[in-house]
């Protein structure tokens, strides 16, 4: 049944489906997942300091984690973006494949 098929409700459950009978199949999860891992990380290696740049894009999600807490405990859906730094915007793009760095 395509994914179009399923109701809003049902799609979670089958995504969990999915995602179970996957890693089912698979005996060393960090192996299959080292490529992506990787991937990501190796991002971080085009700028002038990868270490600082890494430290910078996890504040910032622990950052954008706590606001999104506090604004469900207000009982609204407020997202403020903490973009202070072309470093830190350019690191949660979707497409961050070149240094932002000014």
């Amino acid at each position: 049944m395509p994914v179009s098929a399923t109701t809003p409700e049902l799609q979670p459950l089958r995504a969990r489906l999915a995602a179970f009978s996957r890693w089912a199949l698979v005996e060393d999860r960090p192996a299959a997942t080292a490529p992506a891992r990787e991937a990501f990380l190796g991002k971080f290696d085009t700028y002038p300091d990868p270490g600082s740049a890494r430290k910078a894009y996890f504040t910032r999600l622990s950052l954008q984690s706590a606001m999104a807490r506090a604004a469900k405990a207000r009982g609204t859906a407020q997202r403020e973006a903490a973009t202070d730094s072309p470093v830190l915007a350019a690191m949660t793009e979707a497409s961050c494949d070149s240094p932002a760095v000014s």
